[in-house]
């Protein structure tokens, strides 16, 4: 009777061991920042602007992916890049003939995903730029996704657009 005490016992023990939550294993990831990581991201699309104000196609390359594959749908049209190089041209114009641009962003959201390896944004511009002799005061609407890459986030998919008065198809 002892004896099939004992090994009830020792089994008891050996279940009860093995119901015990295991220990983190030691090459577990850390917990991401997720604040840090909007912050950082948030200030990537604040570049999308300060590109304007500044007139430095500088920050557009500091924003943006420098892939084949980036893509930015723009306001017009024309506008569909795929690739940096390729949009970078066209924005690179467009600086030097804009004059005296302002800007106020408004209802500004970036969101980045539980991994810390994503974010995505969206923004109301109030914009008034010269080009020539015209001065257009407009509201543009962007989002875009951001990828967190080896030299930081960088902007892989971006669109603009202007919404119109009323409805484009009444509904």
């Amino acid at each position: 009777m002892r004896k099939s005490l004992g090994s009830l016992f020792f089994t008891a023990s050996l279940l009860a061991a093995s119901c015990a939550p295991a220990s983190e294993p030691a090459n577990e990831t850390p917990p991401v920042d997720l604040s840090a990581e909007e912050a950082a991201a948030r200030a990537v699309v604040n570049m999308w602007e300060q590109m304007w104000l500044e007139e430095d196609i500088a920050l557009f390359d500091a924003a943006f992916s420098q892939d084949s594959d980036m893509v930015i749908f723009g306001t017009d049209a024309a506008e569909y890049w795929v690739g940096h190089d390729t949009a970078r041209e066209s924005l690179a114009f467009q600086l030097e003939v804009f004059e005296d641009t302002e800007s106020t962003v408004r209802n500004q959201v970036v969101k980045v995903h539980d991994s810390g390896e994503v974010a995505w944004f969206t923004e109301m511009m109030d914009l008034e730029v010269t080009s020539g002799e015209d001065r257009a005061e407009l509201t543009v609407w962007f989002s875009g996704v951001l990828e967190k890459k080896d030299d930081g986030w960088k902007i892989v998919q971006f669109h603009a657009s202007v919404p119109v008065a009323g409805q484009a198809v009444e509904y």
